[in-house]
């Protein structure tokens, strides 16, 4: 059962599951042996691609085989959402293949193209939306099956991946937001527009303080955050201090440098900088250098 870092030892909700079901986004939860849609697409498309004159005696069962995942990536890999979103392109592109179904010497190119425009479409915003539903819905049945929530789960880690997010700092934004963490809630809807940013680090919410919105309002809150743009990677050196103080805040900026009460900032430096790096958002590499000089004590 998933963990909740509230104060109250309420019973979880379906955003507590999801929340536990993202953890870990680097392991896979569904079998092997069947391939995400994007990885059976891509598969199927190198073949279309293939530059090679085609050998009868020896490319049929490769090509069927690459023919059959992305079959099976369709049936079992896709859900409702999802297929209904992608309703259109999959028929086009299934047109195409047809006749590579019945004769694997066919011409080709149309089947390439279809294919191309159908995984062009993955990267849509809507895609990653319907994904994300679709996982949302299978946590909260209580009839879904251990598999059925790994595959959902998976398609929308893959999604994610696909459209250039970067994943550590995805899952950290989706967590911070489905435990109603309120700098993350603050942060989104300043991103989405539904707020104005904040002029200074007083502004905003203290990182102990809670959102407080429903299990409803923090799925329809992701499934907007998921509207934005991949975010941008910056390059964050971190360097302690041991005599300074912030007196009786928790952050504070000068120029391109941003300070951090040490007890709010994690002890593994990916994770510092996956929760704090919207600071360094406007910072060039010449800006990022950082030049100290040490003494001996």
């Amino acid at each position: 059962m998933a963990e909740s870092s509230s104060a109250d030892l309420r019973e979880p909700d379906t955003a507590d599951e999801v929340r536990h079901a993202l953890r870990a986004p680097e392991r896979g939860w569904s079998s092997p042996s069947l391939l995400n849609f994007p990885a059976a697409a891509t598969e199927l498309l190198g073949w279309l691609e293939d530059s090679r004159n085609f050998d009868r005696r020896y490319h049929p069962p490769a090509l069927m085989s690459a023919i059959r995942d992305y079959d099976r990536a369709v049936k079992d890999g896709l859900g409702k959402k999802v297929q209904a979103v992608l309703q259109s392109d999959l028929a086009v592109f299934e047109t195409s293949l047809t006749p590579l179904r019945n004769d694997p010497e066919t011409d080709r190119k149309p089947a390439e193209t279809t294919l191309n425009i159908l995984i062009n479409r993955l990267k849509n915003p809507d895609v990653l939306q319907a994904a994300w539903l679709d996982l949302w819905s299978k946590c909260g049945r209580d009839d879904s099956s251990p598999e059925a929530i790994a595959i959902r789960r998976d398609l929308f880690l893959a999604l994610a991946r696909f459209a250039k997010h970067d994943v550590e700092q995805f899952i950290y934004d989706l967590d911070g937001l489905l435990d109603n963490d309120a700098s993350t809630v603050h942060r989104v809807r300043s991103a989405l527009g539904d707020t104005p940013a904040p002029d200074s680090p007083s502004t905003r919410p203290q990182p102990w303080e809670l959102a407080k919105l429903s299990a409803a309002q923090r799925r329809e809150l992701v499934e907007r955050f998921l509207t934005l743009p991949p975010h941008a990677r910056q390059h964050v050196v971190w360097l302690a201090c041991e005599q300074a103080s912030l007196y009786l805040r928790t952050a504070d900026t000068i120029g391109n440098m941003a300070f951090f009460d040490s007890e709010t900032v994690p002890e593994d430096p990916q994770k510092a900088t996956a929760k704090f790096g919207k600071y360094g958002e406007q910072w060039t590499s010449r800006d990022g250098q950082i030049m100290a000089k040490w003494s001996a004590p």
